[in-house]
């Protein structure tokens, strides 16, 4: 199920969806960048910039890298 995951870890804009997939690979880490702007959109990434913290961006922010929180996904059912 993972080639239909990746679209939907980035498309849903819903965040319980995300955390949903990161939970089933145990993502640390999420990239959203140029590459993933194209072939997904710019929407779904409002939940990554509410809901986790930006641990490196290039200088103009157009690619970020997102760490997801022990915590956070400790949390999740």
């Amino acid at each position: 199920s993972r080639p239909e995951d990746i679209p939907e870890l980035y498309e849903d804009l819903r965040f319980d969806v995300a955390l949903e997939i990161i939970n089933r690979y145990g993502i640390d880490y999420i990239l959203y960048g140029d590459v993933e702007r194209g072939r997904y959109g710019s929407a779904g990434e409002d939940k990554f910039i509410e809901n986790l913290d930006v641990v490196c961006q290039t200088p103009l922010g157009s690619s970020r890298i997102y760490r997801v929180d022990p915590q956070l996904t400790a949390m999740a059912p």
